[in-house]
């Protein structure tokens, strides 16, 4: 206590407020209490509002340099960021601004030191620029500031200075937020699949996902849910150009994490692909890998990743465009170079042959996001089915159209009827009571859940479902299967393809040798169009000759893409055709797959959609997947397991995204049939769940004679330690190396007792994230790091 009697904190708050802005400021420069600075500004910001309103004839420059820090905020305080510069936008701190640029223009100074304080300005109208809300006075004042500012360069002899070309497209970019002035209120019909400079790094202020109960209509469904999905992608790569933008203004930042960055790309050449599927491309040449970063060359790029271009490197504006293939490089380059083949987003002469860029590659994958926003986006009324669940939440059981109160099913050459008193054949079907009872409620609800705990036998289950349904030939299409995974997609098909089903795989991911022989590429023979062939090739020709002659390829763009997509749908609808006409009875798939693959599924139209893994799906994956054709949708899964992967925090937090469709439509009150009887684990180790998380499961007979494990004196036990957590606060690194080392040691263990690598299961939170985690996949996999 002090000796007046206050205490240490209220003598430390009496003396800030004693404290003057300007030094306030400063204190961001020697502080490590970011947040409790910002809290006390904001607490002030009356006081903050006035000193803005200052004279600053002679310390303008001293007041930008404070501000730099303020710049570079983490993420977490963008709205007190915002808040805090707010209070700059007064008429006479922009009017000091101006009369320096005046000033400048007529008085003599030193090049170096000049170009110093013009690089504060800069800094200043950056940031702000890029996050101030649709404004009409904002956008008119830094317009004006920025053109004073560019004329200033260029009369004081800096037209060679990276900064002219930063100012010129801060320029544009107001320009462009000028023309998109309403973009807050455009719905999702509006909105850019891909992420705009217009509104890259404003906040955005997007409605939370309904987690129960009914939306107003279809219209508010898909536009909540295409603007969460897009945000979530976009969230993170805001996180990393901010944190690469604060890294450049000298932010102690030793990582970026959400984006990886390279410099001095360089634009080789445009060349035409042969294929009429893929248009104009750029071939693109780098050095990667150096002393500071020597494990850059590892890095992957694959295929369908989206790509960033700008030239100032501050990302003001900037192209984009997608990585189409990895090109070969002679032998003696492949250590420090790559080349890659790339296809712009929009006109394909913005990305200027012989020009260097910086690129950026964001971190999260962005083909999946890509293919579904595109479904979303052209989603109606009448393309949407089952709307009387989804959207309006009516959980009143209604049969699948295909069937009536009188069908009748065969079960082993067994007829029984779907809604008569005969019991059926449980023996025959080999499922027991609960697996039944799902099973009925599957084939006689026209959309239902399926609840399984761990290892009660949903995928088995699944299996049943559909041999049922092709064997009794009610549908005229073939049944959809879907998953968020490869590997859940497999699960049920190879047993089908094995049987002798015809069984058709989207997509070239899957890592089953039987199933590689029943891809759709291997399953069609592509003919025909070939006058359309011809037609976009000329195209192609006549696009490539202008752009060489730096001539405009505006009309020739818009018709080249308007062709494209007939052809396109064209050879879907073929491929749909081809596929009906082998009479497939089954067609499995991961949700971005089909929905690349949607306007061959919408021609195909399904009537049967089951959904594996239901809970770790997204929920704009579902809707995406489901053809106009869908009159029976089955979700199998356990929300209480694991759910979607949702990319930013936000997602999650604060927009409830990872809530899957059939945690929602359970939260509803939709028909669920729930298995509890689970074959997989000991007793001991159900025990953990069933108090809590599964008060009712029950364990099959069998599960009491698993053996015990090999070598250790009980089947459960925990590792525990005595290093306090509060000692590696400060070290997260050692702490998940800490734990890194048991699971290699546990792991490498087990191998020796005798266990196969198929035997093992690692879970870890934090060993997830190092390489530890990859050295025990290594042990389990045998051959591929690559593989966690």
């Amino acid at each position: 206590m002090e000796p007046n009697g206050m205490t240490l904190r209220q003598t430390a708050e009496r003396l800030a407020s004693e404290i003057n802005i300007k030094s306030l400021l400063c204190l961001y420069s020697t502080s490590s209490d970011l947040n409790k600075i910002t809290n006390m500004l904001l607490k002030r910001k009356l006081e903050l509002q006035f000193f803005f309103k200052s004279d600053f004839s002679t310390e303008l420059i001293s007041v930008l340099r404070s501000l730099v820090p303020i710049y570079n905020l983490p993420n977490e305080l963008n709205d007190q960021k915002s808040e805090i510069l707010s209070t700059t936008h007064c008429e006479e701190f922009l009017e000091s601004i101006e009369h320096y640029l005046l000033g400048v223009k007529k008085m003599p100074k030193n090049k170096t030191k000049l170009l110093e304080e013009l690089h504060y300005i800069i800094l200043y109208l950056d940031v702000n620029v890029n996050q101030i809300p649709p404004s009409n006075i904002h956008y008119n004042k830094f317009w004006a500031l920025l053109k004073l500012l560019h004329g200033t360069l260029i009369d004081r002899g800096f037209q060679s200075e990276n900064s002219v070309l930063w100012i010129s497209e801060l320029i544009q970019l107001v320009e462009k937020k000028f023309l998109y002035i309403n973009r807050k209120n455009l719905n999702w019909r509006e909105c850019s699949i891909y992420p705009h400079p217009v509104d890259i790094f404003e906040s955005k202020d997007l409605i939370t996902n309904k987690t129960f109960g009914a939306y107003k209509d279809y219209v508010e469904y898909l536009d909540i849910h295409f603007k969460l999905y897009k945000e979530d992608f976009e969230s993170n790569l805001r996180e990393g150009l901010l944190q690469y933008k604060a890294k450049l203004r000298g932010a102690n930042i030793k990582e970026i994490v959400e984006i990886y960055v390279y410099n001095c790309v360089r634009v080789e050449s445009i060349e035409l692909d042969k294929s009429a599927k893929n248009g104009i491309f750029h071939k693109v040449t780098m050095t990667v890998g150096n002393k500071e970063d020597p494990n850059d060359i590892n890095k992957l790029f694959i295929n369908g990743s989206l790509l960033m271009f700008s030239e100032c490197s501050q990302f003001s504006t900037f192209i984009l465009a997608i990585l189409v293939d990895v090109l070969e490089v002679p032998e003696e380059q492949k250590k420090c170079c790559k080349a890659l083949k790339v296809s712009v987003i929009g006109d394909p002469s913005w990305l200027k042959v012989g020009h260097s860029y910086t690129m950026v590659e964001p971190k999260t994958f962005f083909e999946p996001y890509h293919q579904v926003l595109k479904v979303l986006q052209v989603l109606d009324s009448e393309s949407f089915p089952m709307k009387k669940y989804i959207v309006h939440a009516d959980v009143s059981p209604s049969l699948p159209s295909y069937i009536s109160f009188n069908t009748e099913y065969s079960f082993g050459g067994k007829r029984i009827k779907l809604f008569g008193k005969d019991k059926w054949p449980r023996n025959l079907l080999k499922l027991n009571s609960q697996q039944i009872e799902a099973l009925q409620a599957s084939l006689t609800h026209e959309f239902i859940l399926i609840q399984g705990l761990p290892g009660t036998g949903k995928t088995y289950l699944a299996e049943n479902i559909i041999k049922i349904l092709i064997e009794n030939g009610h549908l005229s299409t073939p049944i959809l299967l879907i998953s968020s995974k490869n590997d859940s997609v497999d699960r049920i098909l190879e047993p089908l393809a094995t049987s002798g089903r015809k069984v058709v795989r989207l997509g070239g991911q899957s890592k089953s040798a039987i199933l590689k022989k029943c891809t759709i590429f291997n399953m069609i023979k592509r003919s025909g169009g070939k006058e359309m062939i011809e037609s976009i090739n000329n195209l192609k020709e006549n696009i490539e000759r202008k752009i060489n002659a730096n001539e405009k390829i505006d009309e020739e763009l818009k018709l080249f893409n308007s062709e494209q997509k007939v052809f396109l749908e064209f050879r879907e609808k073929d491929d749909a055709r081809q596929l009906l006409s082998a009479n497939v009875e089954i067609i499995g798939g991961t949700t971005a797959g089909c929905a690349r693959f949607r306007c061959m599924l919408d021609t195909m139209q399904p009537e049967v959609i089951i959904v594996e893994d239901a809970n770790e799906v997204l929920e704009p994956h579902v809707i995406a997947s489901l053809s106009r054709g869908c009159k029976h949708l089955i979700l199998l899964g356990d929300h209480k397991q694991l759910q979607p992967n949702v990319v930013s925090k936000d997602g999650s937090e604060k927009y409830s995204l990872d809530v899957s469709l059939l945690e929602r439509m359970a939260r509803c009150g939709m028909k669920s049939s729930v298995l509890t009887e689970q074959r997989r684990m000991r007793p001991e180790i159900a025990s953990l769940l069933s108090p809590v998380v599964y008060p009712n499961m029950s364990n099959h007979p069998d599960v009491t004679h698993l053996p015990n494990i090999k070598g250790i004196n009980k089947n459960v036990f925990f590792i525990d330690h005595d290093m306090c957590e509060e000692k590696l606060v400060d070290s997260q690194g050692y702490r998940n190396k800490h734990e890194g080392d048991l699971l290699l040691a546990l792991a490498d263990y087990l191998l020796k007792q005798g266990y196969s690598h198929s035997d093992i299961t690692i879970l870890s939170p934090y060993a997830a994230q190092q390489n530890y985690m990859r050295q025990v996949m290594f042990l389990l996999e045998g051959d591929s790091t690559e593989k966690c």
